[in-house]
């Protein structure tokens, strides 16, 4: 589309569309990414299954963690509780639940 949109432009008309375009990207990226620097895939993965299971509530990881969440999130609170002890409570839970089978 670009190609044939721009072919009806002028240089200096290409350029404006682009900075624009640019500008734009820029502010879509500062509000609706997130940092998920020191988060692994495990997180994303009970995440899932837990939004699969329509218990997307129930997810108390590390990826609620306010330095983890978008702008978006913080500004409009869309986001679960973040509980440090979640993780290995959910683990003893599955090893209880484990011991219990046996």
């Amino acid at each position: 589309m670009a190609t044939v949109a721009f072919s009806y432009l002028s240089i200096a008309w290409i350029f404006f569309v682009t900075s624009i375009t640019a500008l734009i990207a820029l502010v879509f990226t500062w509000i609706f990414s997130v940092d998920l620097t020191h988060v692994s895939l495990s997180e994303h993965d009970a995440q899932l299954e837990l939004f699969l299971e329509g218990k997307p509530e129930k997810y108390k990881g590390r990826l609620n963690k306010v330095e983890h969440l978008s702008n978006y999130e913080r500004w409009t609170k869309r986001h679960g509780e973040f509980d440090p002890e979640w993780a290995s409570n959910l683990a003893a839970n599955y090893k209880k639940s484990d011991e219990n089978d046996t």
